[in-house]
């Protein structure tokens, strides 16, 4: 089943004031115009309801902008330096077009050359000041890397060896928050952290 990403049109953002102009959803918008269901968690999909269905009420939904997944998005973040090949980061159980983490233009086509790996679900995205970008989720691999659960990617998509959260959580990472400080909040399905309880 194919899961459609629609984007609000960018000169209604004194109407959306929120960064998170990406309307998503899983099913596409039937024929009553109504939202059929939400990928995500639940105060974000009611959230995004609202949003999309006064965009396609105003005519306001940006139709150049046509991406498309095979599974849910569970999260997303705007770059640090967003622009026509980098307008929005999406994670998630989807495998196509790329695997639980992707990179999209503004077209909504992935950026080929952003290739980070991870073998399981990406359900945070955290995009640092400095334009790393932090990821949680079920993943246990990032870039070939030993990670429990939380990794730090460069802007590249590159793996941040500086940033060694291994063994990590034994369970899933589902929320992360930088700190003004820098320091890392992390929140999820975990009791341990490096075999030190943390429940």
């Amino acid at each position: 089943m194919n899961h459609q990403l629609w984007r609000v049109m960018k000169n209604h953002s004194k109407t959306y004031p929120s960064r998170s102009l990406n309307c998503l959803w899983r099913n596409s918008v039937s024929s009553s115009g109504h939202v059929n269901r939400l990928g995500g968690r639940l105060a974000l999909a009611l959230v995004l309801t609202m949003l999309c269905q006064k965009a396609i009420a105003l005519n306001q939904l940006d139709l150049s902008f046509t991406a498309q997944t095979d599974d849910a998005v569970l999260a997303m973040a705007i770059p640090a330096s967003p622009g026509p090949y980098s307008a929005v980061l999406i994670g998630g159980v989807f495998t196509s077009p790329r695997s639980y983490l992707a990179l999209l233009t503004d077209s909504g086509s992935p950026n080929t050359t952003f290739n980070p790996s991870v073998n399981g679900t990406v359900d945070t995205i955290v995009v640092q000041s400095d334009g790393k970008i932090l990821i949680g989720g079920t993943f246990t691999l990032a870039n070939g890397s030993p990670r429990g659960r939380i990794a730090r990617l460069n802007a590249d998509g590159s793996l941040d060896t500086s940033f060694t959260a291994y063994p990590g959580f034994e369970s899933t990472v589902r929320s992360i928050a930088v700190q003004p400080d820098g320091k890392v909040l992390v929140a999820g399905d975990f009791i341990t952290y490096s075999s030190v309880s943390r429940p």
